[in-house]
C-alpha cells in the first residue's frame, strides 16, 4: 500500500526575528537555533520557548537591560536542555539502528551460502556442453566428407553413365555395320550363283553347237575343186572355243578371287566387330554391376548419414531441459541478488539521513557554543529595540513526495508567506520536528 509523506521545511532565512519574544498575559522567551544543512538542505534559523517565566510587572527590555546574568543563566538552561535532548536523540538513534539490524537480521537472507555445488554442476554442464560440441563438430566433418565422397560418387556415375551411353551407340551403329555387310554377302552370293549358272548355260550352249556343227559336217558329199583354200572352220572354232573357255576361265577366277577376297575382309570384320562386341558386353556387364555397386553404396551412406543426424540430435534434447533449469536458476539468483543491492542501498540511504541528522545537530552545538563565546546575547539585546517596531514575515514551505515500496514516485513542492504582528508568537520547533513525516 503506497503512503504519502509530507514533509515541512521552515525558510526563515528571509525572516526578521529577535532573540526573544513577549506574549500577552505572561513572558515568554525564545533563543535562537541555527543549524546548517549537511545533506543539502541549506541553513535554518528556528526559535524554541524557554523553560522558565517571569512575572507580568517585570518588563523585557528592563529585563535585558538590567540583568544579563539572568539572561546568560536562561541561555545556559536552554543549552543544557538541548544538549539533553540531543542525547536522548542519540538514544533513539542507537535503538533504532539496533532494531534496523535486528530486522535486517531476521529478513535479509544469508550472503554466505555455499554455490560449490552449483558450481561443480555448472562446471559439469559445461564440460558436458563442450564434448557435445567437439562431437557435434567431428560429425559434421564426418558428414562433409560423406557429402563429398557422395558427389564424387554422382560425378563417377554420371561419367560411366555417359560412356555406357556412348558404347551402345558404337553398338548400335556396329549391328548396322554388320547387318549391311550380310546383306552384301548375300549379294555376292547372288551373283556368284548366277555365273555358274551362266556357264552351265554356255557350256550346254557350246557343246549343242558343235554336236550340229559335226552332225552337219559328216552328212555333206566332200568335193574336191582346184580352187583357193578357204578359212579352216575347225580352227576357227577351236579359237573361238579356246577364247571363250579362257575368258570364262578367267571370269571365274576374279570372281572367286573378289569374292574370297570380299569373304576375307567380311570375316576379318565380322571376327573384329564380335570382339569388340564381346569387349563392350564386358565392359557394359561391368558398368552395370558397378552401377548396382554404387546404388548400394549410396542407400547405405544416405542410411548412415541419417543415423549420424539422429545420434546428433539426441544430446540436444537431453541437454534443453538442463540448460533451462539452469537457466532457471541463474534467473532466481540474479533476482535474489536485486533485491539484495535494493536492500543494501536502501539501508544506506537511511544511514546517509541519520548521519545528515547528527552532523546537523552537531552543527547547531557548534554555533550555539561559538554564540557564547562571541556574545551574541549582548548584540541581540542591542537590537530588540529595533525589531520589536518592525513586521515579521515566516515564509513556509511545504514538500510533498509520493513513495512507494521505498522509491520517490512523485513530489510537489509549495510556498507560503505569513506576514507577524507585534505580539504574534513564533512557535518552537526542533529540527526533527521541522523535517517530521505524516503518512497519509
Amino acid at each position: 500500500m503506497p503512503f504519502i509523506h509530507r514533509r515541512h521545511f521552515r525558510d526563515d532565512e528571509d525572516i526578521c526575528i529577535s532573540p526573544m519574544y513577549r506574549v500577552p498575559g505572561r513572558h515568554l522567551y525564545y533563543a535562537l537555533s541555527v543549524y546548517g544543512g549537511a545533506g543539502g538542505w541549506g541553513t535554518r534559523i528556528s526559535t524554541g520557548p524557554t523553560p522558565f517565566q517571569y512575572g507580568k510587572e517585570v518588563g523585557m527590555g528592563r529585563l535585558l537591560l538590567g540583568n544579563e546574568k539572568l539572561a546568560m543563566q536562561n541561555l545556559n538552561d536552554r543549552l543544557a536542555n538541548y544538549l539533553e535532548k540531543v542525547h536522548s536523540l542519540q538514544q533513539a538513534n542507537f535503538k533504532l539502528e539496533a532494531q534496523i539490524r535486528q530486522w535486517y537480521q531476521k529478513n535479509s537472507t544469508p550472503v554466505d551460502e555455499d554455490f560449490s555445488s552449483y558450481h561443480q554442476m555448472i562446471e559439469e554442464l559445461q564440460n558436458q556442453i563442450q564434448n557435445a560440441q567437439k562431437n557435434k563438430v567431428q560429425w559434421i566433418l564426418k558428414i562433409d566428407d560423406v557429402k563429398l565422397k557422395e558427389e564424387n560418387l554422382r560425378i563417377k556415375f554420371d561419367n560411366e553413365r555417359a560412356m555406357c551411353l556412348s558404347v551402345e551407340g558404337d553398338i548400335q551403329k556396329w549391328t548396322k555395320a554388320i547387318d549391311d555387310l550380310t546383306l552384301m554377302k548375300a549379294r555376292l552370293e547372288m551373283q556368284v550363283e548366277n555365273l555358274l549358272k551362266e556357264r552351265v548355260v554356255l557350256k550346254k550352249n557350246y557343246q549343242e553347237e558343235a554336236n550340229n556343227l559335226r552332225k552337219h559336217l559328216g552328212a555333206t558329199i566332200n568335193v574336191k575343186l582346184d580352187a583357193a583354200p578357204g578359212p579352216d572352220l575347225g580352227a576357227i572354232i577351236n579359237e573361238m572355243r579356246e577364247k571363250y573357255e579362257k575368258l570364262a576361265e578367267k571370269n571365274i577366277k576374279e570372281a572367286k578371287w573378289r569374292l574370297e577376297k570380299l569373304m576375307i575382309e567380311l570375316e576379318k570384320q565380322v571376327v573384329d566387330n564380335d570382339k569388340e562386341l564381346e569387349v563392350n558386353m564386358i565392359k557394359l556387364k561391368e558398368l552395370r554391376h558397378k552401377r548396382q555397386n554404387l546404388g548400394i553404396e549410396l542407400q547405405s551412406q544416405l542410411c548412415q548419414k541419417k543415423s549420424l543426424e539422429a545420434i546428433l540430435g539426441r544430446p540436444k534434447t537431453h541437454c534443453e531441459p538442463e540448460l533451462a533449469l539452469i537457466q532457471e536458476k541463474l534467473s532466481i539468483f540474479k533476482a535474489q541478488l536485486i533485491q539484495i543491492r535494493s536492500e543494501s542501498e536502501r539501508q544506506k540511504d537511511e544511514f546517509k539521513i541519520l548521519l545528515d541528522i547528527k552532523i546537523r545537530l552537531e552543527k547547531e552545538i557548534t554555533t550555539y557554543r561559538s554564540l557564547l563565546e562571541r556574545g551574541a546575547v549582548g548584540q541581540g539585546s542591542r537590537k530588540l529595540s529595533r525589531l520589536s517596531h518592525s513586521k515579521k514575515i515566516r515564509k513556509i514551505r511545504m514538500v510533498v513526495e509520493e513513495m512507494v515500496g521505498g522509491k520517490v514516485v512523485s513530489s510537489e513542492s509549495k510556498e507560503m508567506e505569513e506576514i507577524l504582528k507585534r505580539e504574534q508568537k513564533i512557535p518552537f520547533r526542533t529540527p526533527i520536528e521541522n523535517r517530521g513525516f505524516l503518512k497519509l
